[in-house]
């Protein structure tokens, strides 16, 4: 479970490895949204983890940082309506240099709806 005190995000909630990317890329379910490909693989045990993926094809290092802590973001705040054991991977289209932080949540919701319960999204962080 996440601290909501700090807003920590830490190194065991996140895939780290290439070897983690790679086994949730080919063995997970993808779904594609306007601006993220989202690929979940459920595990044996474990915490629900994140992977985020922005490329140079999304802009530059001040934008990729800034999309990159959006998807954090929800992360965070939807952990506890995410199911446990699931391995997200979230893949940044080129579009995605534009979004909201409220188009975000719309188009991510995909990740409660096919895995939980569904929860608001009315945070606005624009």
């Amino acid at each position: 479970m996440l601290s909501r005190v700090g807003q920590t995000f830490s190194s065991r909630l996140r895939l780290l490895r290439r070897r983690e990317f790679l086994r949730v890329w080919s063995k997970g379910k993808k779904h594609h949204t306007r601006h993220f490909i989202i690929v979940m693989q459920e595990r044996e045990s474990g915490p629900t983890r994140l992977g985020v993926t922005v490329s140079k094809k999304v802009g530059g290092a001040v934008v990729r940082n800034r999309v990159k802590r959006l998807l954090r973001e929800y992360f965070r705040i939807h952990y506890d309506h995410l199911p446990p054991s699931l391995d997200l991977s979230i893949i940044a289209k080129r579009g995605a240099s534009r979004v909201e932080y409220k188009a975000v949540c719309e188009e991510l919701r995909v990740l409660i709806d096919r895995t939980a319960t569904k929860t608001p999204c009315s945070k606005d962080l624009s």
